[in-house]
C-alpha cells in the first residue's frame, strides 16, 4: 500500500478502471447574490485519480468562470465559483455547467510538453436559481 491509497471507502463498492469512471450527479445553484454558483457532483468510485474541467456559461456560451480540479482523491466534491466580472454587457441566462472528466499520462522527465488529456466523461447541466 502506498501513502497515497483512499481508505474511506465502502468496502462492497468496486472501484472502477479509468476508463469506466463517470459523473453520477451534477448540481449547480446560483447564489441569492447572482455572483456565486454552488457546485456539488459526485463520480462512480475510481482505481485511479481523475481530473476534472468545470466550465460556467451563459446563454450564447460565453464562459464566465473556470476551475480545474487536479487528481481528486474523493467521489463527492462540493465547492463555489465565482462569476468573473462582465468584460460589455451583463451575462445572459440562463447560465449552464459543463463538466469534463479526464486523465492524463505521468509527464515524463525528459518531455517537452505537458501530457494530452483523455477526456472519458462529460456532463453539462442547468444552473437552478437559489433564491
Amino acid at each position: 500500500m502506498s501513502p497515497m491509497d483512499i481508505f474511506f471507502q465502502d468496502p462492497s463498492v468496486i472501484p472502477l478502471p479509468p476508463s469506466e469512471v463517470r459523473i453520477q450527479h451534477l448540481e449547480a445553484v446560483l447564489a441569492a447574490d447572482q455572483r456565486r454558483v454552488h457546485i456539488a457532483l459526485e463520480l462512480t468510485p475510481f482505481q485511479q485519480k481523475p481530473s476534472l474541467e468545470l466550465t460556467l456559461q451563459d446563454a450564447h456560451g460565453d464562459e464566465l468562470a473556470q476551475t480545474l480540479i487536479i487528481e481528486t482523491m474523493t467521489p463527492g466534491l462540493e465547492l463555489t465559483m465565482h462569476l468573473r466580472p462582465a468584460r460589455a454587457a451583463q451575462p445572459l441566462p440562463p447560465f449552464s455547467l459543463v463538466a469534463l472528466l479526464f486523465y492524463t499520462a505521468p509527464l515524463l522527465p525528459d518531455a517537452s510538453r505537458l501530457p494530452e488529456r483523455q477526456v472519458v466523461h462529460q456532463m453539462q447541466a442547468a444552473v437552478l436559481s437559489g433564491a
